[in-house]
């Protein structure tokens, strides 16, 4: 028992992956953000990839288009601005 609880505490030593999240990828005060919703969901198949690949999204239909609008903490109600 005592083996198979060390290999199991073991196993993730030997993943090496890892994301880097940056200020860049965040949202920046001042912008505009855009989003779209298809009904297309099903045509899309997510297990295709891996290093080097491109999702092409140029035959999705367009269901639902909104805008997300990015503010300064500051700008926001004193509740909000303690949580953040």
């Amino acid at each position: 028992m005592y083996r198979i609880l060390s290999l199991v505490f073991l196993f993730p030593l030997f993943y090496t992956a890892q994301i880097t999240i940056s200020d860049t990828d965040m949202l920046q005060s001042g912008e505009m953000y855009f989003y779209s919703s298809s009904p297309d969901f099903l045509l899309v198949d997510v297990s295709l990839t891996g290093a080097n690949y491109s999702w092409d999204n140029s035959a999705l239909t367009v269901l639902n288009q909104d805008t997300l609008n990015a503010v300064n903490v500051t700008s926001t109600p004193f509740a909000i601005s303690i949580v953040f």
